[in-house]
């Protein structure tokens, strides 16, 4: 009545509805996250932050609910979902980056945020990877500024989750970060403290670096050492400069061995009579090699093993073996001959670990 459409009509129609839609494959992962943030302005079915847990807890040395326990100035890496994203140029006229952008963005983590401040030179080198809730890393130095109650932190490098086995693999700041806690012989705070002429020794990763030729035309370096004792200011000038200059390059690890000396805004810097690459850390500040072993376990096929061992890693360092008895008492400590000296290298350790428990 009326035109009324035959039964079955609804059901075709629907049916020719459903004809008609394109064939488009699901979602990823990513773009469903993305499309439910952009939509309802949280994620709700999953996070990128569950998306790249495991790449996260492998690489990030620091956490943001952790940061208020870590001195300033100190070394930092973190990953996290970039949040709030802020990009503006320089205003001040009197800077050399007058025009330049820069980056400020809070960095989420699962246990918090901490503010982030990307500075003009390396904006330009990460400026691709910048972006509102990309996951990545960022690695930088630890600041308070003011009275702020969280930390900022001032960036060297940022690292997206998806490059990072192949960055963090060749990455020298965490392959030596052992050496800097070990060799670096002071903090900032105690270089004020410190007697006139009293030569120290500081390690760290490159960050900061400034390159440039004074007006009689010789090369010099201004650079940071962020390392896990804090961060040092390293002044590289004069016969040094000559051999380092060219090859020195952000996030390389290396020691700078030289006086203190008053610099600016009331801080100290070293004035480096000496560079070292951290690679060479061990074989150069270590005074001995002193392995522990009981009466009870020594036999021919452990001591023919440790001569092969220190065969293989001949060098200059002299080999201790400190024996006890089954008791634990110590009952003498022993050189080894000239020719078992050692180079005490990461392998060398990791060699010795092989035969001894780790604690030696």
């Amino acid at each position: 009545m009326f035109g009324a459409p035959a039964k079955g009509a609804d059901v075709d129609e629907h049916q020719r509805d459903l004809d008609t839609l394109p064939d488009k494959p699901p979602f990823t992962e990513a773009e469903r996250q993305r499309h439910e943030k952009e939509t309802f302005g949280l994620y709700i079915t999953s996070s990128p932050l569950d998306t790249y847990r495991e790449t996260f807890e492998r690489y990030a040395k620091n956490r943001a609910s952790n940061l208020q326990e870590s001195d300033a100035g100190g070394a930092v890496i973190l990953g996290g979902l970039i949040s709030g994203l802020q990009v503006n140029a320089v205003r001040n006229e009197s800077s050399r980056n007058f025009g330049k952008k820069m980056a400020r963005f809070d960095l989420v983590d699962e246990t918090g945020f901490t503010k982030v401040t990307v500075f003009p030179d390396t904006y330009e080198r990460f400026e691709q990877v910048i972006d509102e809730d990309a996951p990545v890393f960022v690695r930088g130095m630890l600041e308070w500024q003011g009275d702020d109650e969280t930390p900022t932190i001032l960036v060297s490098k940022i690292i997206h989750v998806n490059d990072a086995d192949q960055e963090f693999e060749h990455d020298d700041a965490l392959k030596f970060d052992n050496e800097f806690k070990l060799f670096t012989s002071t903090t900032p705070d105690e270089l004020p403290l410190l007697e006139e002429k009293t030569q120290v020794r500081v390690g760290g990763a490159v960050a900061g670096l400034r390159k440039g030729t004074s007006k009689r035309g010789n090369e010099y370096a201004t650079f940071n050492l962020a390392g896990p004792k804090g961060s040092f200011r390293v002044l590289c000038f004069g016969e040094i400069a000559e051999t380092w200059v060219p090859r020195l390059k952000e996030g390389m690890a290396l020691f700078a061995i030289g006086e203190a000396q008053p610099d600016r805004d009331e801080r100290y810097a070293i004035k480096a009579d000496e560079l070292l690459p951290a690679a060479a850390a061990r074989s150069r500040f270590t005074s001995g090699v002193c392995l522990t072993l009981t009466t009870g376990e020594i036999n021919s096929e452990l001591l023919g093993s440790l001569s092969q061992l220190a065969l293989n890693y001949h060098g200059t360092t002299p080999l201790y073996f400190k024996v006890l008895g089954d008791d634990g008492k110590a009952l003498d400590l022993l050189e080894a001959a000239p020719t078992f000296r050692v180079s005490p290298n990461k392998d060398f350790e990791d060699s010795i670990a092989g035969l001894l428990s780790l604690d030696r």
